[in-house]
């Protein structure tokens, strides 16, 4: 029945590729777009840090974390995003443009023989930056509420020249037409 088809190889390759990274990862932050493009992408508080990522899960490392933390949940990292002010869910493509540098946090805690201090978080973390090529769109939300998505791609595009003005009638002095022809 489950003979060793070149099909079932190439499905059974498939799957496994999948699970070693998420296809999309999610990052909620207070940050701009204009912001994270001027830092090149969002980019961690130390990248030069040495921190380990299990310190960076058990949240030890502080400014100096080389980690930044995303999500394989689009829902978890809406639900973060309750502020008055504008945030940002950022969707982000791990592997292109530029393949990103990602650690599974609950793998490593397992690994580690260690329990997760956050298994609910869903939690990749990506060593230095996320370059802004990889990121792929953003959601807009104030108060828990989407307000907008935008994608780098429309982010990046220039503004359209506004439109060339009509001539306007010229002003009344107060005077009518009248006066000068009479």
């Amino acid at each position: 029945m489950f003979a060793r088809s070149p099909f079932t190889f190439f499905l059974s390759f498939l799957v496994l590729l999948s699970s070693a990274t998420a296809a999309k990862l999610f990052r909620m932050d207070d940050r701009t777009p204009a912001a994270v493009r001027a830092a090149g992408g969002l980019v961690s508080w130390n990248p030069a840090g040495t921190g380990s990522v299990l310190d960076h899960g058990r949240a030890k490392l502080g400014k100096d974390d080389p980690w930044v933390s995303t999500t394989s949940s689009k829902a978890l990292a809406k639900s973060g995003a309750k502020s008055a002010s504008s945030v940002y869910v950022y969707t982000i493509d791990p592997k292109s443009p530029n393949k990103l540098e990602i650690v599974d946090l609950d793998k490593q805690f397992k690994k580690a023989g260690e329990e997760n201090p956050h298994p609910g978080e869903k939690e990749f973390s990506v060593h230095k930056a996320i370059p802004w090529a990889n990121i792929v769109s953003w959601d807009t939300m104030t108060r828990g509420k989407k307000t907008a998505t935008t994608t780098r791609v429309d982010f990046e595009k220039p503004a359209s020249p506004a439109p060339p003005k009509s001539p306007t009638s010229p002003k009344k002095s107060g005077r009518s037409m009248q006066e000068f022809t009479a």
